[in-house]
C-alpha cells in the first residue's frame, strides 16, 4: 500500500508562543506499509502547566 513506513507525532502545547507556553504532551505512532498502526507512545511532558485558550485537543 505504501512505499515507506511512517511515524506520526503530535504535540500538545499550553499556547502559540515558544517563549511564554509549555509542551505538555508529546504521542507518536508509527505506521507500517500496510497502512496499519505498529506501535504507539505517548508521554506528558509538563503535566502541571495551565492550558492555555489555544490548546487543541482530540
Amino acid at each position: 500500500m505504501f512505499a515507506h513506513e511512517w511515524a506520526l507525532v503530535d504535540v500538545e502545547t499550553s499556547g502559540l508562543r515558544a517563549v511564554q507556553h509549555r509542551v505538555l504532551s508529546l504521542e507518536v505512532v508509527t505506521v507500517g506499509r500496510d497502512g496499519r498502526a505498529k506501535e504507539e507512545f505517548s508521554t506528558l511532558l509538563d503535566p502541571d502547566a495551565i492550558r492555555g485558550r489555544y490548546m487543541s485537543t482530540g
